[in-house]
């Protein structure tokens, strides 16, 4: 049986085959996960996170994003996401079901429902607007001759630390243009 007035999300869901496709016009995402690591992006506690929800969905789409049902998210899945959100649970029992993960995630989203859509005035930019600025921040480092070496992934180190920096941050329409500004002009400067 279905759930009283929920047959229209069933038929409207979208089903992709990755997660890059997924979240490429989402502006934010979450990955709930239990794991912490040292390389993971900026990491809330899900009752301590209403107020980085709501910023964050009234500026933009916020996806949840839920690992399998017996592995979890990988690492690399998590590191696509711009934060981690933990549900906090027993030390005895640190892993939830599948559902009852959605369910909790759901039921904390829903009692932000009443925050006005208007309290953050910009909206924030989609993943794949980030990644076509990305692409052209690589470009512009190449140009500069920022490479990576054997001896040291300076390209890489850079470009990680962008990525992040834009996780956290989250980036406007102004954003963009101004990093599209700053690269386009650098790029078109002669090399000294």
């Amino acid at each position: 049986k279905w759930a009283v007035s929920a047959c229209d999300l069933l038929e409207n869901a979208k089903i992709f085959t990755n997660l890059p496709d997924a979240i490429a016009d989402i502006s934010t995402s979450a990955a709930f996960t239990r794991r912490l690591g040292h390389s993971r992006r900026k990491h809330l506690d899900l009752k301590k996170s209403s107020e980085w929800m709501t910023k964050k969905a009234s500026i933009g789409k916020l996806a949840f994003v839920f690992g399998r049902e017996d592995s979890g998210l990988t690492n690399e899945e998590v590191n696509l996401c711009d934060a981690t959100i933990t549900i906090h649970t027993s030390p005895t029992f640190s892993s939830l079901n599948l559902s009852q993960a959605v369910l909790i995630a759901c039921q904390e989203l829903f009692a932000l429902k009443s925050t006005p859509d208007n309290l953050f005035e910009e909206k924030l930019m989609s993943h794949d607007e980030i990644a076509k600025l990305m692409k052209r921040i690589s470009h512009m480092l190449d140009m500069l001759d920022y490479k990576d070496t054997e001896e040291d992934r300076l390209h890489t180190k850079i470009m990680h630390r962008f990525d992040k920096i834009f996780g956290r941050a989250g980036l406007t329409y102004k954003d963009i243009k101004m990093f599209e500004g700053l690269t386009a002009r650098i790029l078109s400067q002669p090399l000294k």
